[in-house]
């Protein structure tokens, strides 16, 4: 009846098709949002909506974003306690002698494995693929995990390293796909909440992780859990990424293809196109994010050593414990601050946030080293968790913004985004192999043999933690020339 009215009482039937067409073009796009693959895009009345038609970032309601990355919490239930305690446990137990010296090469082949982070963004990039990674990731993640408890039966550093190598390059290939997660689908102008959400989820992951070792739970109990968490939060992370996500990056990647000229890569050129860095005179803000980055996470990689401070200087019983109750008030400090200060960096800008996150984390180490008191401990912990994670939480944010970008087209679209931002995270990787090397070196210039062990002491714990300060210092000064930012 609507039609006739329509037809009999326009008066002109060109009219009258306009109208049907714009009636149809209406209930197609109110099909589109009630469907079922378009929940995690539109969410309800208001300005959640496509961006621009080329494009595939959407808003996203907080609930949405936290499902979408779902895979970061288990990259930090995996990845931090790994480092910092199944690693140096499991040293201690096959060895006495130089642990800070085989620390150093263990962390070094699992260092290793991130160059494997550009290639896979460069590979995800050229297949226009996140949901395909994202699997691969977590299944070889996943056989790393079988390889550690292999370890239990054995005492082969060769084992360990083999596990630990194995394990880090699928924990790389997941975080190079959460990377391109937040480029590809959140609004620019939630890119702070996005990274603060990516921040958080990774912090209660290594809370939950390190919750386990405060208990004293047998390790094998702790790789089992690797494993289930790894499969829920990958079931969890499908479910939220937009279904049409790869068909939309396979069309921006046509565009790229015609508008360069090129089509895909041999393996060959693939590897050197993607361990190749954006040149830093045309592309400085993002070679100044990778340098931030960087000597950031090479101050960080003091407290790998953390367990032999408390083993040698406090002269602790229990060392793994207590580094697991510090650890936990840390990631305290880190859920209540992580998602305010990513919302606070995208209302005030992103530099004022880093630049008090580096100043406490420069405070807590000082702190560190003239405490004497368990409990303080805690408090410490705490405070550096604060700072630690309002760096954090803009991290990726300041990655995002300082993508290599093609300045002709609009928006302004990344080159090679998981790829880039594989850089970005292999420089991570760069600083925390750098800064594990230099510690260790230091450590070891002041150590001394006791009945077979080799012991640190207070003074080359001070050379190592003011040392890391430094690089605090010097991580917050390159973010000051970035111009993407404010």
């Amino acid at each position: 009846d609507l039609v006739s009215v329509l037809y009999w009482g326009g008066g002109n039937k060109t009219h009258f098709l306009r109208l049907l067409n714009a009636a149809r073009s209406t209930m197609s796009a109110a099909s589109r949002a009630s469907s079922p693959a378009s929940v995690a895009l539109d969410t309800d009345d208001r300005d959640d909506v496509v961006v621009g038609k080329k494009t595939t970032q959407r808003r996203f309601r907080l609930l949405d974003m936290m499902g979408l990355f779902a895979m970061s919490f288990c990259y930090g239930f995996i990845f931090s306690s790994v480092v910092t305690l199944v690693v140096p446990q499991e040293i201690q137990r096959m060895t006495q002698y130089k642990q800070s010296a085989w620390m150093s090469l263990v962390m070094g082949c699992g260092a290793i494995s991130q160059l494997c982070s550009p290639i896979v963004g460069a590979w995800s990039d050229r297949l226009a693929r996140r949901v395909s990674f994202i699997v691969y990731g977590t299944i070889l993640c996943i056989f790393g995990v079988i390889c550690f408890f292999i370890v239990r039966l054995s005492t082969s550093l060769l084992l360990l390293c083999t596990a630990h190598f194995i394990t880090m390059v699928g924990l790389s290939v997941i975080y190079s796909m959460i990377s391109a997660l937040l480029n590809d689908c959140i609004h620019p102008e939630q890119v702070g909440t996005g990274s603060g959400t990516i921040a958080i989820l990774g912090t209660l992951g290594s809370g939950s992780s390190y919750l386990m070792f405060a208990m004293d739970l047998p390790l094998e109990y702790t790789y089992t859990c690797y494993i289930l968490t790894s499969v829920l939060c990958l079931g969890i992370s499908v479910l939220f990424i937009p279904s049409n996500l790869d068909s939309l990056l396979a069309q921006s990647q046509q565009q790229l293809k015609r508008e360069n000229k090129k089509g895909f890569p041999t393996a060959g050129a693939l590897f050197l196109e993607a361990i190749t860095l954006p040149s830093p005179s045309q592309y400085p803000d993002f070679f100044l994010a990778c340098t931030s980055r960087m000597l950031f996470n090479t101050a960080l990689a003091a407290q790998v050593y953390m367990a032999y401070f408390f083993r040698d200087v406090m002269m602790y019983k229990a060392p793994t414990q207590v580094v697991s109750l510090v650890a936990v008030m840390s990631l305290i400090g880190c859920t209540i601050a992580a998602l305010p200060a990513g919302i606070l960096s995208d209302r005030v800008g992103k530099k004022p946030v880093i630049y008090v996150g580096v100043a406490i984390c420069v405070l807590a180490l000082m702190l560190f080293l003239i405490n004497t008191s368990k409990e303080t401990f805690l408090l410490i912990g705490l405070l550096y968790g604060v700072g630690n994670i309002a760096y954090l939480s803009v991290d990726y944010a300041v990655g995002v913004a300082s993508l290599p970008r093609l300045a002709d087209s609009d928006p302004p679209t990344p080159i090679d985004a998981a790829k880039d931002l594989g850089i970005f995270s292999m420089s991570a990787t760069l600083g925390s192999v750098v800064g594990q090397v230099l510690y260790g070196g230091i450590l070891d210039i002041y150590s001394f043999d006791q009945d077979g062990v080799t012991r640190y002491t207070n003074i080359g714990f001070t050379a190592a933690f003011g040392t890391a300060g430094l690089f605090f210092i010097l991580s917050g000064l390159s973010v000051r020339w970035i111009q993407c930012i404010d």
